[in-house]
């Protein structure tokens, strides 16, 4: 069995906007979880889900899976495991 890693990241944030993309020691953000998940020492998928173009970009740019998350999963208020659970079922219909 394959273990799937999940990495939220939305575009919009009320304390640092897009924060994923901001620059640090040369790279975005966001790609320091992309590689650190994508070389873990077990057998695993890696999927980043977002609802930012950009985002997406960077995930597919390294390697990993994506999945563009719906408004209804972007917002403030909503909690991690609707989103992890989006996640995980849109990934089990590609196998």
């Amino acid at each position: 069995m394959r273990s799937l890693i999940v990495i939220p990241a939305r575009g919009g944030s009320k304390g640092i906007p897009r924060k994923n993309l901001r620059i640090l020691g040369g790279k975005p953000l966001i790609q320091y979880a992309i590689d650190a998940s994508l070389n873990v020492d077990f057998l695993c998928d890696v999927v980043v889900t977002s609802d930012d173009m950009e985002i997406l970009h960077i995930a597919q740019s390294l390697g990993c899976h994506f999945v563009e998350r719906s408004s209804e999963l972007c917002g403030d208020e909503v909690p991690l495991d609707p989103v992890i659970e989006d996640a995980y079922r849109r990934m089990s219909d590609l196998h």
